[in-house]
């Protein structure tokens, strides 16, 4: 998605960010403010967007684009 943005990875995990388990203590940091607690599984793909990308023309279509993309390579049949 980054490189359809004109982006560098750099520059594009500036403005975008996963709550991926690996990458932060994410059931921490939503304990005190999001009622009930959401799940591990609710959090697993979500991505935080910051509003410069958020105001990009067709950044949803870019964004549908780039996850169905990623989706058929990581699917294969034998």
């Amino acid at each position: 998605m980054f490189k359809k943005l004109g982006l560098s990875s750099e520059q594009g995990w500036q403005k975008l960010s996963s709550t991926n388990m690996c990458h932060w203590s994410v059931i921490k940091m939503f304990r005190h403010w999001w009622e009930p607690s959401p799940s591990q599984e609710q959090l697993r793909g979500m991505l935080i967007v910051g509003p410069e990308l958020l105001n990009t023309t067709d950044f949803a279509k870019l964004l549908e684009t780039s996850y169905q993309e990623v989706k058929a390579q990581q699917s294969w049949s034998v």
